[in-house]
C-alpha cells in the first residue's frame, strides 16, 4: 500500500521531472548516457538491463547500440502479472508493445534473460536520494524483482530528480548501489 507521503512526493516530483524543458531532459539524457559508457561497470558488464523511457523519464536508449557492438546482451522489462517481471531481448524496439502498465514491453515470443552478478541494471524513478534510495511508481516490480536477483544497478539521474532528503522508505525498499547524475556525480560513491 502506498503511502501519503509517497503519493504526495511522487506527484511532486513527476510535475517537476514534467517541468523540465524536452531540450534540457534530452541533454541530460546523452550526458548520462555518455557518462555509463566510461563507467568501469559498464565495461565490465556481461549483459545490461534497460528501461523505455515513458513521458518525461531519462532516455537511455542510445546505450543499447554501444552494449551490441561489444557483443553485450540488451533485455527489457515485462510485466508478467500483478507483481513480477522479468527482463527479456528485444532486438528491435519497433516490436516493443505496450504492457500492463502502459510501457513498452517486448512482446511475448522474446527470450528470457537470467541476471547474474554482471548484469548491469539501470533504474527507472521518480526521484532518487544519495543513499540510493528511489522513489518508483509505487508498484514495486523492481523491488521485488531485485530482492531475488544479484546484479549491479545504476540509477542515471536528472539533478531535478535528486531529492536532497531521505526518501520515504518500507522494509522491502532496496538502494541501487549507485546514481549518477549527468555532470558525473555518483552517489553514495564511485564505482
Amino acid at each position: 500500500m502506498t503511502s501519503p507521503a509517497k503519493a504526495e512526493l511522487r506527484a511532486a516530483y513527476l510535475s517537476r521531472r514534467n517541468a523540465i524543458p524536452q531540450q534540457q531532459r534530452e541533454k541530460w539524457s546523452s550526458e548520462l548516457c555518455r557518462r555509463i559508457e566510461g563507467l568501469p561497470v559498464f565495461k565490465r558488464a556481461e549483459s545490461l538491463f534497460l528501461f523505455c523511457p515513458t513521458g518525461s523519464e531519462v532516455s537511455l536508449l542510445p546505450l543499447m547500440r554501444t552494449a551490441r557492438e561489444r557483443g553485450l546482451p540488451v533485455a527489457f522489462p515485462r510485466c508478467l502479472n500483478e507483481t513480477d517481471m522479468q527482463f527479456f531481448l528485444c532486438p528491435d524496439l519497433s516490436r516493443m508493445k505496450k504492457g500492463r502498465m502502459g510501457i513498452l514491453e517486448p512482446p511475448e515470443d522474446s527470450v528470457l534473460v537470467l541476471p547474474d552478478e554482471n548484469t548491469l541494471c539501470l533504474l527507472p524513478g521518480l526521484a532518487f536520494d544519495r543513499e540510493g534510495f528511489r522513489l518508483g511508481y509505487g508498484k514495486g516490480y523492481y523491488d521485488r524483482y531485485l530482492a531475488r536477483h544479484s546484479l549491479i544497478t545504476l540509477a542515471p539521474v536528472f539533478p531535478d530528480c535528486l531529492c536532497p532528503d531521505p526518501l520515504p522508505r518500507e522494509a522491502f525498499d532496496l538502494p541501487a548501489d549507485r546514481i549518477l547524475l549527468p555532470d558525473g556525480t555518483t552517489y553514495p560513491h564511485s564505482f
